[in-house]
């Protein structure tokens, strides 16, 4: 089967869809091929692989265009070795000998890809758009540019590879996700007019996408094209995309209702109700996605239901069209088809449809979750801990059996005793039957009972979580105490609700961190080695108090009017405070962004995280602070210099000003992010301008530090000298030291 994903316009999300659900039919069973078709704009790598070298090699690979030349030559008499020959690239099973022709199989180039995901039960594959290695990248643009669909298709018997070419990647079920082309181009009509037997329309949330995706709808539904496709069917999926959901209701709404109207019609029957299929498979605008490039199908799942919903709706129909039209068997996982009003959700996870893992855990510094041994009900409690790790990550879940290596030897119980005190967030003890009295299972119970009897504060007696899995007594628990009983429950439902118990643990410590840890109550004094600017000084000073109405400080100027030096002085003073981080970061750093990075986030205490782009790695660093939800201080200089950075200022960390109290933010340089308008504009102060402090100014700057007679003379050399320099002028008219 293969399913087209097409926009009319670009910018909605079109890759990161087929990404994601690709990501999700691999996970229920099926062999997945990811084609990237979109010859003009190929890029569907950086989806896949997150290393560079992961990501060349794949750019190395032979790719579409590369086959549809090497046909082209073939048939012209000037093909490719055969079989046998001295070339290590071919090989006898990667080629099909077709009416008298050796071809190259498509499959044969579509490399098989890793997965985060140890219970998937299919596999992903990738065929590229083309080599774009070395000189390969150098030619790619004039190739794809030169090569003339209609002529191939008319003198090089095109259509008759094309059906080759779709025949043998869709070998053995295999579905096959290709990203094409947006707008009318001819190799966009190969993707959706010949090669599709399902097309994904998505459209953005304007007129424009709406009418053009209406007008191809239309176009792939005529009977005059089902009978070029010599009567193969063709069906059509409409998908709302990049939908921004958390403001303007009113037109969000109107949208809904339009959307509705025009694109019921095209939902297959298969996919079910359309107003269902519509409102499922809505895909919401998230910024951390939209910046970071992330598939969300393998991050936390738990934490972006919605969006991971959406993905998973839209697999789903692909699958029960696939199923109608006999092109599919249903999926390995067990119960994934279920409606989702009977599950609560789509994905279903059964234990005895686990493999076993083969999983090399890591010991960490701290478990999310300790399971307590339940040694007579563990066909209850593995899958639930399996469950745990999928969501929460691996080696994140302590589970005796994973770690008997580690834990072996003597004192054990003093061992576990450890585990379950300091180094778990949550400790769940299961409530064993009343038989159980083996002398391990002893050991490791009074471990757990003595974490729950030391519970003290809130967090200590919330981080104790009781379940039962049997019928027996647990000393410590008050008869009144409410215990949840998982034995009814699918393992996938207790361990939502143990995901639910650690998420309000992690509240809890958040807030008692946050009563300790606060800004001062009164604007500080300031060291300030600076000539004038005392409103900056005062606005700071202002911004560095808990009770502050503005949470950010914008401030603009001039090239050398000193705002650098002003943002290394608001630096010194920040981490002086008690209890405060601070980080800089120079977008126009000239020691590099690598450096840059490292340098804002070691006064964070932050390891600096790699990524692809700056904005991943701002992320990262941002995704940690607000774990820790210290009182922090985020210092930008040179704004003018941060290129992409801005969507993630402006879009990301501006915005989440209202609701992280704890969160201080300076940005300084020739431009600033206008407040006007925004949704930030109500916590961020006036921006302020700032002019270069003459030498009157800098004469009564030493006048003040020095306590000694200075002349204006004097003062006026060194401005002159140093071009007003103002590290050089505080340096020597600042305190003697």
């Amino acid at each position: 089967m293969i399913v087209t994903f097409y926009s009319y316009k670009g910018g909605v999300g079109r890759s990161m869809a087929l990404m994601n659900v690709g990501e999700i039919l691999a996970d229920v069973g099926y062999d997945v091929i990811i084609c990237d078709f979109d010859l003009e704009a190929p890029g569907l790598e950086r989806y896949i692989a997150d290393d560079l070298e992961v990501m060349q090699g794949l750019r190395a690979s032979r790719g579409v265009i590369d086959l549809f030349e090497e046909y082209r030559e073939t048939l012209a008499g000037s093909g490719p070795l055969q079989p046998g020959t001295d070339d290590p690239v071919s090989a006898p099973e990667g080629f099909r000998d077709v009416n008298g022709l050796r071809l190259r199989r498509p499959s044969s180039c579509a490399l098989p890809i890793s997965s985060p995901n140890t219970t998937r039960l299919g596999r992903i594959r990738f065929l590229n758009a083309g080599r774009r290695d070395g000189d390969w990248a150098i030619r790619y643009s004039e190739r794809v540019q030169q090569f003339d669909w209609s002529d191939f298709y008319r003198r090089w018997a095109g259509a008759a590879y094309v059906d080759f070419f779709r025949e043998d990647l869709t070998a053995g079920q295999t579905i096959v996700l290709v990203d094409s082309r947006t707008g009318v181009t001819e190799h966009a009509g190969v993707c959706t007019h010949h090669l599709a037997d399902l097309v994904v329309l998505l459209s953005a949330a304007n007129d424009i996408n709406i009418e053009g995706t209406k007008w191809m709808a239309s176009t792939l539904a005529s009977a005059d094209l089902d009978a070029l496709r010599g009567n193969r069917p063709l069906q059509v999926m409409p998908v709302a995309a990049r939908v921004e959901t958390a403001s303007q209701v009113e037109e969000l709404a109107a949208f809904r209702d339009r959307f509705e109207r025009e694109f019921a019609a095209f939902v297959p029957t298969a996919a079910g109700a359309a107003q269902d299929f519509i409102q499922k498979t809505e895909i919401p605008y998230i910024p951390y996605f939209a910046f970071t490039e992330k598939v969300v199908a393998r991050q936390n799942v738990s934490r972006h239901r919605e969006l991971y919903g959406a993905y998973e709706a839209l697999a789903l129909a692909v699958v029960n069209v696939g199923l109608e039209a006999g092109m599919l068997a249903e999926p390995k996982r067990r119960g994934w088809l279920a409606p989702p009003e009977m599950t609560g959700r789509y994905t279903i996870p059964l234990p005895d449809e686990r493999p076993p893992a083969r999983l090399v855990r890591e010991v960490p510094a701290r478990f999310s979750v300790a399971f307590s041994r339940a040694e007579g009900q563990r066909q209850i409690v593995l899958p639930v801990a399996q469950e745990l790790e999928a969501i929460l990550g691996p080696s994140t879940v302590f589970y005796d059996h994973w770690y008997e290596h580690w834990i072996a030897g003597q004192d054990a119980d003093l061992f576990l005793m450890s585990i379950y005190g300091e180094r778990s967030e949550l400790v769940v003890i299961c409530v064993p039957g009343p038989d159980e009295d083996k002398a391990w299972a002893r050991a490791e119970y009074r471990a757990a009972r003595t974490a729950l009897m030391r519970a003290t504060t809130e967090e200590d007696s919330r981080r104790v979580f009781p379940i039962r899995v049997g019928d027996g007594p647990i000393e410590g628990v008050l008869f009144n105490e409410i215990v949840p009983d998982i034995r009814g429950k699918a393992p996938f439902e207790a361990a939502e609700m143990i995901v639910a118990r650690l998420n309000l643990v992690r509240q809890i410590a958040i807030e008692a961190k946050a009563s300790l840890l606060q800004w001062p109550n009164d604007a500080p004094a300031l060291q300030w080695a600076m000539a004038d600017q005392n409103e900056v000084r005062r606005a700071f000073a202002s911004l560095l108090r808990e009770g502050s109405a503005e949470r950010a400080l914008l401030v603009r100027g001039a090239a050398g009017t000193g705002k650098s030096h002003m943002s290394v002085q608001m630096l010194r003073n920040a981490v002086a405070l008690p209890g405060v981080l601070a980080g800089r970061l120079d977008f126009r750093a000239a020691s590099g962004i690598d450096v840059g990075i490292e340098a804002f986030a070691g006064p964070l205490g932050i390891e600096p995280p790699p990524g692809r782009t700056l904005n991943e790695r701002l992320a990262t660093i941002f995704t940690q602070l607000r774990r820790q939800a210290q009182p922090t201080l985020l210092i930008f200089d040179s704004y003018e210099a941060a290129g992409e950075a801005r969507d993630w200022v402006e879009g990301v960390l501006l915005p989440h000003l209202f609701s992280a109290r704890w969160l201080r933010v300076v940005i300084a340089g020739q431009s600033v992010p206008s407040p006007a308008g925004s949704i930030w504009e109500s916590v961020v102060a006036r921006p302020l301008t700032v002019q270069v402090p003459g030498p009157e100014d800098w004469l009564a700057y030493g006048r003040a530090t020095r306590g000694e007679a200075l002349d204006l003379e004097f003062v006026e050399a060194a401005h002159k000298l140093s071009a007003g320099n103002p590290a050089v002028l505080a340096s020597l008219l600042g305190p003697l030291t």
